[in-house]
């Protein structure tokens, strides 16, 4: 599958703040913790199309020609305005916040792994 998500991928045109929320916390990690994504990651153009689900909620600040798939012709949910992240990326925890519901606010810095 990621095969053909790379044949359909476009680079991002400007640096973009994406949201996704997983349902699991942060698994340890701590501010400056690199860490990688060997596989193709879900996130919302807007912040309400990750509100659905369920965990912590990950900021994410994706530089400008990052390969992504723009899904909102093929999504069942276009109010999320979805995209993938292409697989092979680094991120660096910047920041965590604490909240109210025991949900974590993570903002990374996203990069192409060397």
């Amino acid at each position: 599958m990621d095969e053909i998500f790379q044949e359909i991928a476009v680079p991002l045109k400007e640096d973009t703040i994406f949201f996704r929320k997983q349902s699991y916390g942060t698994d340890g990690e701590k501010i400056g913790d690199i860490k990688e994504w060997n596989n193709t990651t879900s996130a919302a153009a807007i912040e309400e199309g990750s509100a659905g689900f369920d965990g912590s909620l990950f900021e994410m600040y994706v530089p400008k020609g990052t390969m992504v798939v723009p899904m909102l012709k093929t999504s069942k949910y276009p109010q999320e305005a979805e995209l993938l992240i292409m697989l092979n990326l680094e991120y660096k925890i910047d920041k965590l916040y604490p909240n109210n519901d025991r949900e974590v606010t993570i903002t990374q810095n996203i990069s192409k792994r060397q």
